[in-house]
């Protein structure tokens, strides 16, 4: 199955990245399958009735640092799609000087080059964008798996009190884990809230910043505008005084 997988990959090698990400996944995979695994063994051992609602507990929190695990993967993993499109913008204004210079010297050929490297830099932005939204997509799913796993730990913590509603000393002990616990999940997820927030900062600062480069290079032309228009204004009054 592996092997098939690979050459599936090796088909369209347009990314290396995007290897390197199933991979990680599979392995991810396959140690949670061998973790559930042992699990089996264990539950094999010992048949006791009274240690079913703690092993189901045991498997929530085990997904739930899973799937904080693999947020935190993909928030690296953005990172890097940052970074390479940062190395990417470079190599763009690269070429764009390049191709003026190119442009003075008067040279077809170079020119032609340059362009094409330019079109293949834009088709790699193109990609890492859509990888972008891609994992966007995925850590919200995430998002909204570890809202499930909340309400999963919640109903069974409803059950344990209906069951301990019968032994009340027990039961205030207990109450106590549940909220400790429930304080911490909702710690986690406040940190992912911020997390997201702040990505989003970042997306819009940038943005924010390219209107800004934008706007400039139009306040320049006005500016050129104004300029001619002035020079031009000058030109008819002195034409009207002289005449006049």
């Amino acid at each position: 199955m592996h092997d098939d997988n690979d050459h599936h990959h090796h088909d369209h090698d347009d990314d290396d990245h995007d290897d390197n990400d199933h991979d990680d996944h599979d392995d991810a995979t396959a140690t949670a399958a061998a973790a559930a695994a042992d699990d089996d063994d264990d539950d094999d051992d010992d048949d006791d009735d009274d240690d079913d609602d703690v092993d189901d507990d045991d498997h929530a929190n085990m997904m739930m640092s899973m799937m904080i695990m693999l947020i935190m993967m993909m928030l690296l993993l953005l990172l890097l799609l940052m970074m390479m499109m940062v190395v990417e913008m470079m190599m763009m204004m690269m070429m764009m000087m390049m191709m003026i210079m190119m442009m003075i010297k008067k040279k077809k050929r170079m020119m032609m080059m340059i362009m094409m490297i330019l079109l293949l830099l834009m088709m790699m932005m193109v990609v890492e964008m859509m990888m972008m939204m891609m994992l966007l997509l995925l850590r919200m799913m995430m998002m909204m798996m570890l809202m499930l796993i909340l309400m999963l730990l919640l109903l069974m913590m409803l059950l344990l009190l209906m069951m301990m509603m019968l032994m009340m000393v027990m039961m205030l002990m207990m109450l106590m884990i549940m909220m400790m616990m429930m304080i911490l999940i909702l710690m986690i997820l406040l940190l992912l809230l911020m997390m997201m927030v702040v990505e989003m900062m970042m997306m819009m600062m940038m943005m924010m910043m390219m209107m800004m480069m934008l706007l400039l290079m139009m306040m320049m032309m006005m500016m050129m505008m104004m300029m001619m228009m002035m020079t031009a204004e000058i030109g008819c009054q002195l034409a009207i005084n002289l005449f006049c």
